[in-house]
């Protein structure tokens, strides 16, 4: 049975889409060692229901169940601008650029209770 789950995984797995914008933080990549590493270790309590919901996850079956009128957050941009503000090379370009006000504010703050 655990090779016909570890196959079941692998389908589902080929199918989900690596986003190379997120180098190491890339859920597809996260759930690929994690759940491998446990159906190969058989330490899932409930595998067939975990391929269940992976399955639904990969299909956008939530997606489909419950429509958005449009593809935007609460604050009105659109997906694919927070695709670009989550991406690794945007996250190390803010960190290039060092703190922001309230950072510098918080730093001297903690030099000054020392």
């Amino acid at each position: 049975m655990s090779a016909r789950l570890l196959h079941r995984f692998n389908q589902i797995m080929k199918e989900w889409p690596i986003d190379k914008t997120k180098p190491g933080r890339d859920l597809a990549v996260v759930l690929r060692d994690q759940i491998g590493q446990d159906l190969k270790n058989n330490k899932l309590q409930n595998p067939q229901e975990v391929m269940t919901c992976l399955a639904r996850l990969n299909s956008n079956y939530y997606y489909q169940k419950y429509r958005r009128k449009q593809d935007t957050s609460f604050t009105g941009d659109l997906t694919k601008e927070y695709s670009y503000l989550l991406s690794t090379e945007n996250q190390e370009k803010i960190a290039r650029k060092g703190p922001r006000f309230l950072g510098r504010f918080f730093k001297s703050r903690k030099a000054n209770d020392k």
